[in-house]
């Protein structure tokens, strides 16, 4: 997915280019449903084990917020 800024920025701003990455937990917990993530990121995900390392990252994001 190719992301362009405003008309009126794009001459000080580039596109970007994103990847959207779907993941869904496959053996949930009983006692809650599934977690369903829809991520968007600027890396590069080119194969099944960059789209894992990125998924790993954002799991890590609840930790950083707790701890700041």
């Amino acid at each position: 997915m190719t992301v362009q800024p405003p008309i009126g920025k794009q001459r000080k701003y580039r596109h970007q280019d994103l990847q959207i990455m779907h993941a869904e937990e496959l053996d949930p917990s009983e006692c809650r449903p599934p977690v369903f993530w829809k991520l968007i990121t600027n890396l590069p995900v080119e194969t099944h084990a960059d789209a894992i390392n990125k998924l790993e990252w954002y799991a890590l994001r609840w930790k950083i917020e707790t701890f700041f």
